[in-house]
């Protein structure tokens, strides 16, 4: 003789839209609510579903406040970072002479940072190719300079 439990049913619920966390349980345990009947009155157990949901409520606000503020922290580094090269830029400008640049420092970083820029775009991180696309635009314009003058 087996052991019987309580009934169990399947429950229909919508997709999630994008971007939103669902108000319902997902998981191993999606669209399966034990119930508990005792006469007329039916119990379900709603305290974990909720709890649960709340936490991952919480984490999913939590993971996108750290998400926004690394990648302002990114473009923070990258703009400082990338605002290094227009002093020399500037000096180079205005006295013509770029002796003391030596070329292979430029095309060095250059080749460096057209590699990172790749990278950013594969892994779609916007501060890594805005930073590295300002600074391979940068180096390309010493690169220059140093030729002409």
């Amino acid at each position: 003789m087996g052991l019987v439990g309580p009934p169990r049913f399947e429950l229909e619920l919508p997709a999630p839209q994008a971007g939103r966390m669902p108000s319902y349980p997902t998981g191993p345990f999606k669209n399966k609510i034990p119930k508990y009947k005792n006469n007329t009155k039916t119990y379900v157990l709603v305290e974990r579903v909720f709890f649960g949901n709340f936490l991952k409520h919480l984490h999913y606000h939590a993971e996108a406040d750290m998400d926004l503020f690394l990648e302002l922290l990114g473009l923070i580094a990258g703009a400082v970072t990338s605002i290094g090269f227009l002093p020399q830029i500037i000096q180079g400008y205005k006295t013509k002479k770029l002796e003391d640049v030596s070329i292979y420092m430029p095309i060095i970083l250059a080749i460096g940072m057209t590699l990172w820029f790749i990278y950013g775009v594969l892994k779609e991180a916007l501060a890594v190719v805005i930073a590295n696309a300002f600074g391979v635009t940068c180096c390309l314009i010493l690169i220059t300079m140093k030729k002409i003058y």
